[in-house]
């Protein structure tokens, strides 16, 4: 799996699953702790649900569109962006 890991996005392969696993729980803690800072930013439940998606974590995905429709449910783009994502991986 090919990652940015650093502060000026350089690519790194992790190959190691551990790794991979501990890499994955961490940028979800920071994008949680994002949320929770700054609720009704709908820009960080964008950018995690696109996140979770790139890794192929649809439910989760999901989730997050969902948990952020639930602050603005009116934000059209949390609904395009949504419909988008389910298109491009044929849902």
């Amino acid at each position: 799996v090919s990652v940015s890991k650093g502060t000026n996005r350089e690519r790194s392969q992790i190959t190691d699953p551990e790794e991979l696993h501990e890499y994955r729980t961490n940028r979800r803690k920071n994008f949680e702790e994002g949320i929770r800072h700054n609720r009704m930013h709908l820009g960080n439940y964008i950018k995690y649900a696109e996140w979770e998606a790139g890794q192929g974590e649809f439910e989760r995905a999901r989730s997050i569109w969902e948990r952020a429709l639930g602050v603005d449910h009116r934000a059209v783009t949390l609904w395009l962006k949504y419909a988008q994502m389910e298109m491009k991986n044929k849902f």
